[in-house]
């Protein structure tokens, strides 16, 4: 596993992005009523980390479904990521409850 982050703009082929990655983070601040974002990364099995704000908790069941952070809170949505990288079996476990 390499550590890297990469901000890539828009793209078309969102589920071939998705696939590439071990999680998929959603840090909007902005009021979203429904994540697209999310759902496509949990039907592409992917671990979700989303600022907890509107659509998003609706969407996510924190420790359950993915992890909710507070909104802007740059600490804690690095200190999730390098949770569900190095608690990896929970995140496979969370994905597949996400899933269905």
């Amino acid at each position: 596993m390499q550590r890297r982050v990469h901000s890539l703009g828009f793209h078309s082929d969102v589920v071939a992005l998705m696939h590439s990655c071990d999680a998929i983070a959603h840090t909007s601040t902005a009021p979203e009523p429904l994540g697209r974002v999310v759902v496509e990364a949990m039907l592409c099995g992917r671990s979700v980390i989303a600022a907890q704000a509107r659509g998003m908790i609706e969407l996510i069941k924190s420790g359950h479904t993915g992890w909710l952070v507070p909104p802007g809170d740059a600490i804690a949505l690095a200190n999730t990521i390098i949770h569900c990288q190095s608690h990896y079996e929970l995140a496979i476990a969370m994905v597949q409850m996400a899933k269905e």
